[in-house]
């Protein structure tokens, strides 16, 4: 903001160095007016500067949803790359979605239960294969549903589930590959309920998440971020209204400055 000079008996004063009592006592008029025209650009100043830290806040905000959005983007391609992974490894066996959590939960149950099992029967069984050990119906039923082609050295027990430790060191290997296929999933799936959440998508506790379910949460997101967008076009539309304002009331306010510094020269030439 530029100062405004006044003439006073000889001495160059500002009108933020004058207060308003003084420029009273001047008796101009016009000192009066330049006083409220400036009272009246830096109410415009202040309003200005509010909308503008507003407009930081929104900008902000926007920022936040695109980067869930970007997240939430990346997660849809990290339950492709988990699903293919688990296809490789006996697929949804027994779950309807791998990103259902109670499906979910249940078959890291049955894993970990599995593991244990195995190498329990491992420690059991002689490391030359001379002779086999038993597991559980359970076990073997699991076991036998699953891809042939997978879990062939297993399934070479039949029905009486007796194993060499050759083949229980096979089975060993699927099912710990499983589990930490499923346990990423697992850690995704609360990563994805948690934005789903933010995004207006509730995912109840026992409940799947697809892609359509990222889908509607992305759409939503988009929605927020486009208010959020019209918000700060229709707020610096006001910003813009303020300075223009500001402006004017600032010129104003010197051309009255001017006229009274005027008619004091007149008034002094005499």
């Amino acid at each position: 903001m530029s100062e405004i000079g006044s003439v006073n008996a000889g001495t160059v004063h500002t009108v933020g160095e004058q207060s308003t009592s003084e420029l009273e006592h001047t008796g101009s008029v016009q000192f009066m007016y330049a006083m409220l025209q400036m009272e009246l650009a830096q109410s415009n100043k202040d309003a200005a500067l509010n909308k503008i830290d507003g407009i930081k806040e929104a900008q902000t905000q926007s920022k936040a949803y695109t980067e869930q959005m970007n997240e939430l983007r990346n997660m849809q391609m990290q339950m492709d790359s988990l699903q293919s992974q688990l296809d490789a490894l006996g697929g949804n066996y027994l779950m309807d979605d791998l990103f259902s959590k109670e499906d979910l939960d249940a078959e890291i149950t049955r894993m970990n239960n599995a593991i244990t099992e195995i190498n329990a029967k491992i420690a059991e069984a002689p490391d030359d294969n001379s002779s086999t050990v038993q597991v559980s119906k359970e076990l073997q039923d699991y076991v036998n549903g699953m891809d042939s082609e997978l879990m062939v050295d297993m399934q070479r027990g039949g029905k009486d589930q007796w194993h060499y430790d050759y083949e229980l060191q096979a089975g060993l290997k699927v099912f710990e590959a499983r589990l930490e296929v499923l346990e990423q999933a697992s850690a995704l799936y609360d990563d994805m309920a948690a934005l789903c959440d933010k995004a207006g998508i509730t995912v109840d506790e026992g409940g799947t998440i697809t892609s359509k379910t990222l889908d509607s949460a992305i759409a939503n997101l988009e929605g927020l971020q486009e208010s959020v967008s019209a918000d700060i076009q229709q707020e610096m539309v006001y910003v813009q209204d303020y300075m223009g304002q500001y402006n004017a009331y600032t010129q104003g306010s010197s051309s009255a400055v001017s006229e009274a510094n005027e008619t004091l020269k007149t008034l002094a030439r005499g």
